[in-house]
């Protein structure tokens, strides 16, 4: 693939992270520094996921494209994990109402874990990316307060903005392991969560965790857990998962009422309803599981 590993391992663990810092220009007045970074979660069957970003812009109100960088650089997203994030770009841009950011995936390929093996024999696989990541994934970019105007206000002051790249949504194996037939491949579908907020001397994003156990309460492994802002249905979800002890964060929340339940297993506990404060970070919400779903 292109010039994939030209820039070495850099940090961006299945999530996109891109924060807005805002500083005072020195003779037009205010302007906004807008640093795009990536973060990410665990995957439970892939080492690693390098990507190849391209061109990353902002569109305004008015429909005008700002180009923050036209090469965002070559990173392993699963090296970005417990609220670690890479810087993309950064660039000083005027104060004022974004709709959208575009995000440019020129190339992709993913590694299985030690033991694991595409149907091929190898642990490697080069993804075909849609013609519509090359030239720009689109991003909705709204109010993290429940402003129900479109866009983000960028004003003076520090301001961030997080673009959740998750691995485990984006990425998707077709087969697993225990299938006769096998890891076939991937297949790479775009579904970004983009949060705004406003830095302050305080964290501007919170956190939820806590630990998913068995009936015998032992912690359990692997398990997806996914939170959604308790609003319009077709939000994309932030998503973590478990680790070998059954314990769980996630990351990169602004502040507002989240659904959070688990993916793929079976459970008699229902969604938990959690609220996020500014920089708050809520633990204790744990949850039971019976069994893995059919």
């Amino acid at each position: 693939m292109r010039g994939l590993m030209s820039n070495g391992r850099a940090v961006i663990a299945l999530a996109v992270a891109v924060v807005l810092a805002v500083g005072c220009s020195d003779s037009n007045g205010p302007s906004a520094t807008m640093s795009v970074q990536l973060t990410d979660a665990p995957d439970t069957l892939l080492e690693s996921t390098t990507v190849e970003i391209g061109r990353i812009s902002l569109v305004t109100a008015g429909d005008q494209v700002i180009s923050l960088t036209e090469a965002g650089g070559t990173y392993d997203l699963l090296t970005l994990q417990d609220g670690l994030t890479a810087t993309m770009a950064s660039l000083d841009i005027e104060p004022g109402t974004y709709l959208q950011l575009r995000l440019a995936v020129l190339a992709a390929e993913v590694t299985l874990k030690e033991g694991y093996l595409f149907t091929n024999g190898t642990r490697t696989f080069e993804l075909r990316i849609p013609s519509g990541a090359k030239s720009g994934i689109k991003i909705n970019l709204d109010n993290a307060d429940g402003d129900p105007s479109p866009g983000i206000k960028v004003v003076s002051g520090a301001n961030s903005l997080v673009i959740d790249f998750d691995v485990s949504q984006n990425f998707k194996l077709q087969g697993s392991p225990s299938d006769p037939g096998g890891i076939k491949g991937v297949t790479f579908t775009p579904l970004l969560r983009a949060v705004v907020g406003t830095a302050s001397d305080t964290p501007v994003f919170g956190t939820i965790s806590g630990t998913i156990v068995s009936e015998t309460f032992a912690g359990v492994p692997g398990v997806t857990v996914e939170a959604r802002l308790n609003r319009a249905l077709d939000d994309v979800p932030a998503t973590a998962v478990t680790d070998p002890s059954g314990n769980y964060t996630l990351q990169f929340l602004a502040p507002g009422q989240y659904v959070v339940q688990l993916i793929g297993v079976v459970t008699l506990d229902p969604p938990i309803f959690v609220d996020v404060g500014e920089g708050t970070d809520v633990t204790g919400v744990n949850f039971q599981v019976l069994g893995m779903m059919p």
